[in-house]
């Protein structure tokens, strides 16, 4: 195919109402490539006048507050997590020091020695 001098372009093509071609004529714009070009970097300087990318900020700005309170809950789960965790540790120390308290009082009290049982306390 012959370059006709449009290296680095592409060419495109659809189909607009005429009514909005005329407003476009009215413009100034005599060619369709010279609008089409025109409006591409309209769109480029300014994606925020793009209507499908406006229709979606309101979304888009729920679903970043949505992801706020989302993180703000994990982190309070977090930290009751690691206090449960802490009343954990605490728990199993004190269980286990009783265990070791018990375990030395027997040690304490007479080895080798047999114990009455409780109910002969009158003995």
């Amino acid at each position: 195919m012959p370059n006709d001098g449009h290296q680095n372009q592409k060419k495109i093509q659809c189909w607009i109402p005429l009514e909005t071609w005329d407003k476009i004529e009215a413009l100034g714009y005599s060619t369709t490539a010279a609008a089409a070009t025109a409006a591409f970097n309209k769109l480029l300087e300014d994606p925020v006048n793009n209507p499908e990318i406006s229709q979606d900020i309101p979304i888009l700005k729920a679903r970043l507050e949505e992801k706020d309170k989302l993180i703000e809950t994990m982190k309070a789960e977090r930290e009751k997590a690691e206090r449960d965790k802490e009343d954990l540790k605490n728990t199993y120390n004190n269980y286990f020091l009783q265990v070791q308290t018990l375990i030395n009082q027997k040690a304490i009290e007479a080895p080798g020695e047999k114990k009455k049982p409780f109910w002969m306390f009158w003995k």
